[in-house]
């Protein structure tokens, strides 16, 4: 259980670093603007550089591609690093597919 929340929140910061990385604000400034302080965001920074094994943990999905299957009934195609690639109804269950995410890329 512990490991889900670490990853939960190595994702949830990655997918804020990415979003200033996109802003014209220092990190200290985003950091502020969020309501956080900048050493925070410094920390996570750090450890989720490329290369690390936090940034590695963290599992990054390709692009979604919807297929349809039949007339009105879409699917989700996504394609993992891995290789591995999920073929997912419309409606899915987001918290399976998180886990069935992390157990993919861990192998």
């Amino acid at each position: 259980m512990q490991s889900s929340r670490k990853t939960a929140r190595a994702e949830e910061m990655q997918a804020l670093l990415a979003e200033h990385a996109e802003s014209e604000l220092s990190l200290a400034a985003f950091a502020r603007q969020r309501g956080m302080h900048p050493r925070k965001l410094y920390y996570w920074s750090r450890r989720l550089r490329p290369g690390t094994a936090a940034a590695q943990a963290v599992p990054r999905l390709a692009p979604v591609t919807l297929i349809p299957d039949r007339p009105g009934a879409p699917r989700i195609e996504v394609e993992l690093r891995s290789g591995h690639r999920l073929s997912l109804p419309s409606g899915f269950d987001a918290a399976e597919l998180s886990r069935l995410v992390r157990a993919l890329e861990s192998c």
